[in-house]
């Protein structure tokens, strides 16, 4: 099973289509600031909430960049969603 093959990594799938394809055909620089942004990030979904006003899609990141704050980490497995409790993690500012 490829390390993607799980619901996490489906739900990243379908969350990533959903951003890019409406992107299809748009400026260079647009590509390259995102990519910039998820370099400073190192995170797709904290990436996309710094340029959801570019994005033409109908998802809100603002409930992710909440969760991330809180110091939020988890994982979508089958039938449930599970939430690491890193010890020593302090919410973000």
């Amino acid at each position: 099973m490829r390390a993607e093959d799980n619901p996490n990594g489906w739900m990243f799938d379908h969350i990533t289509d959903s951003v890019l394809m409406p992107l299809a055909g748009a400026p260079r620089i647009d590509y390259a600031l995102r990519e910039a942004l998820y370099g400073i990030a190192a995170d797709y979904y904290l990436a996309w909430y710094i340029a959801q006003p570019m994005l033409r899609v109908d998802i809100d990141f603002s409930k992710y960049f909440d969760f991330w704050k809180l110091g939020g980490d988890g994982v979508l497995t089958e039938d449930s969603f599970l939430i690491c409790d890193r010890p020593g993690s302090a919410p973000r500012d």
